[in-house]
């Protein structure tokens, strides 16, 4: 059976999504929905879908995105906040390995047309392929992150049924969270309203200010609505009290998995757990449609206390690798800043590895 390697384009996205829908691996990040959001919110940046398939029909997909700046072409298979890449093999490939390296092989070639600097792939934690990444794409240097999921229970046909099943493999301190919330008087809601959406944004910003992290700006927030269908791929969820809302929570659902997107809280209302209320309801939906996942994204080794409320919503560690192949050795001379400044929403190698972090 011959195999093709090309590009996907606009019109393979119908086959795409009939190829993501069927597997248990898939990702949103692998969706033409998704890849729309990344070229709202990277107008600059240039992408490229490297497809495989046998007998005309569509096999294996690789995204990747290109980042030029000033010390610079950065790929990287995906961009933003660790979005995940690499090859995706489906079931029906008849020699899977072989269609991941050829992918990989294109990537390869790609890299040397563009003359890139540095280029990432961040592995899928449902099917990391680390064998496959280290043998065909190599890597001088790895970042890690541990991806966390929870294994979602199949629906009963009854919410309350869906609930109790989902509360079994809960920590103590979750349950008693959730009872704190449900008696806290708050209502739940979702919705589309642009006024909402923007509460979100701004309850994000404060949220993540204080930390000191890398806020989404309102844009991402607008990008979401314009590439995802509301109450069919995302919901706001809203958890309102004494007029206020308390807080929000958006979540994209694709394929077989509930993606915990983006949360935020008052911090007045903190101490009463609503976000745990909207995370239980969003949870029981997801069950409702047939999810099989709840993904909480990744977690750094280093975050302890986050990597620690996740487990106790009976999350699965899944950890999982950034490959990074350094091009131009002279990225390792510049500073943590200026590679943020030149390649924002892109990865470029673990700032560990800079000759300035020493």
């Amino acid at each position: 059976m011959t195999l093709q390697i090309g590009v996907a384009s606009a019109a393979d996205a119908v086959e795409i999504d009939e190829m993501l829908s069927g597997s248990p691996r898939a990702l949103m990040h692998y969706g033409p929905a998704y890849r729309a959001f990344l070229e709202r919110v990277l107008p600059d940046a240039e992408p490229r879908w490297f497809a495989a398939r046998e007998s005309g029909q569509l096999v294996g997909i690789l995204p990747a995105m290109v980042a030029r700046g000033l010390h610079g072409t950065v790929v990287n298979s995906l961009p933003f906040f660790g979005s995940h890449g690499g090859p995706w093999i489906s079931e029906r490939a008849a020699d899977p390995a072989g269609t991941g390296r050829a992918l990989l092989r294109a990537l390869d070639h790609w890299l040397a047309e563009l003359r890139a600097a540095a280029a990432t792939v961040v592995a899928n934690p449902l099917d990391s392929q680390d064998e496959l990444l280290r043998s065909e794409f190599g890597g001088d240097l790895q970042d890690h992150r541990i991806g966390q999921v929870v294994r979602l229970p199949p629906p009963t046909g009854s919410s309350e049924s869906d609930r109790e099943a989902l509360f079994v493999n809960f920590h103590q301190k979750t349950r008693n969270a959730v009872r704190k919330a449900a008696k806290s008087g708050f209502e739940v809601v979702h919705t589309d309203q642009r006024d909402e959406l923007d509460a979100l944004a701004r309850l994000h910003a404060d949220n993540i200010a204080s930390l000191g992290g890398v806020v989404k700006p309102p844009a991402v927030f607008h990008a979401v609505a314009a590439s995802f269908r509301y109450d069919d791929e995302y919901r706001v969820y809203v958890a309102r009290r004494d007029g206020q809302t308390a807080a929000s929570l958006l979540v994209l659902f694709s394929y077989r998995t509930a993606e915990y997107f983006v949360p935020a809280t008052q911090e007045k209302y903190r101490s009463l757990q609503p976000m745990s209320l909207l995370i239980v309801e969003a949870m029981s939906e997801a069950i409702r449609r047939g999810c099989r996942l709840w993904n909480w994204g990744g977690t750094w080794e280093s975050q302890t206390g986050v990597h620690m409320f996740k487990a106790r919503w009976g999350s699965q560690d899944l950890p999982y690798r950034y490959h990074v192949r350094l091009l131009d050795r002279e990225l390792l001379k510049c500073r943590r800043e200026e590679l943020l400044a030149a390649y924002p929403n892109f990865y470029v190698l673990p700032f560990t590895a800079l000759e300035t972090a020493a």
